[in-house]
C-alpha cells in the first residue's frame, strides 16, 4: 500500500490515512500480517472550500477516553472528531 500517513494502533489494528489529493480515506491494517482488513470513506466530511492542490486528509488521531477518532487535512479549516461503528 502505497502512501500510507498518520497511523494510529487501536485494539490491536493500525489505522492510517492515505496521502492522496483524490481521496479521503483511512485504511485498518492487521500489524501481523500487513493485510488491509478495511476502508473508510471519508469522502465529503469536509465540505468547506477546498483549493485544487494540498488539500487532501492529512491527519488522524485516537482518543480512548471518547473511542473516538480526530480527522483533519491540509488547510482545512475543521477538526472532526467521529465515532465508527461497524456494519
Amino acid at each position: 500500500m502505497d502512501r500510507i500517513n498518520e497511523l494510529e494502533y487501536v485494539d490491536g489494528k493500525l489505522f492510517a490515512n492515505i496521502y492522496d489529493q483524490s481521496k479521503d480515506e483511512v485504511v485498518i491494517i492487521d500489524p501481523a500480517t500487513g493485510v488491509v482488513e478495511g476502508r473508510i470513506n471519508f469522502v465529503g466530511l469536509y465540505d468547506g472550500l477546498r483549493k485544487s492542490a494540498d488539500n487532501e486528509m492529512n491527519g488522524i488521531a485516537y482518543k480512548a477516553d471518547t473511542k473516538t477518532f480526530l480527522v483533519t487535512g491540509k488547510d482545512w479549516t475543521k477538526l472532526f472528531e467521529v465515532r465508527l461503528k461497524e456494519r
